[in-house]
C-alpha cells in the first residue's frame, strides 16, 4: 500500500513539474492554473486507528493544478480533485471523492487531505503526510 501511495505522490509531483516553464508575472513570480488529465490508476490508503485498512483507487479523472513561483523559484503546488469516483480495493464500494494535495518543494513536504463518501455508507476523512527528506509516510483518519 505504501508503494501505491508513493506512486501517487510521484504522479502529482510529476504533474507539477510539467509546468515549471509556465511561470508568469514579473521576475518569474506568479501563479499558474491548469487542468491535468490522469489516465492511469491512482491509489490512496485508508488509515483507521493507525492501520491501513483499505485503499481507494481511480483512473481517468482531471486534476486542477495551481502552482506558485516567486523570483523564478517553484514555491508550492496545490492539486484539487472533486467529485471523482474512487473504488475500494477490498470491497468494490464506490466513493464520491474530493481531495486537496499541497506540496512544498523547498521543504519536500507533501500533504493530502481527502474526503470519501461511499455508496454503502462508508465515510472516510483522511490526512496523509509524506516527508521526502526522511522518506517517511504518516496517515490518520476518521472512518465511519
Amino acid at each position: 500500500m505504501k508503494t501505491k501511495t508513493f506512486l501517487l505522490l510521484c504522479l502529482f509531483l510529476g504533474i507539477g513539474l510539467l509546468q515549471l516553464s509556465a511561470q508568469n508575472g514579473k521576475n518569474g513570480t506568479g501563479t499558474v492554473v491548469y487542468d491535468f488529465y490522469v489516465e492511469h490508476i491512482v491509489s490512496l490508503p485508508v488509515v483507521c486507528d493507525g492501520a491501513v485498512i483499505d485503499g481507494l483507487s481511480a483512473a481517468g479523472f482531471t486534476v486542477r493544478v495551481v502552482q506558485h513561483f516567486e523570483n523564478g523559484e517553484f514555491v508550492w503546488i496545490h492539486n484539487y480533485l472533486k467529485d471523482i469516483e474512487f473504488t475500494s480495493d477490498l470491497t468494490n464500494e464506490v466513493f464520491n471523492f474530493k481531495a486537496i494535495e499541497k506540496y512544498y518543494p523547498l521543504t519536500m513536504q507533501d500533504y493530502i487531505n481527502y474526503d470519501a463518501i461511499g455508496t454503502s455508507g462508508s465515510h472516510y476523512s483522511m490526512h496523509l503526510h509524506w516527508d521526502d527528506n526522511l522518506g517517511t509516510f504518516e496517515g490518520r483518519g476518521i472512518c465511519h
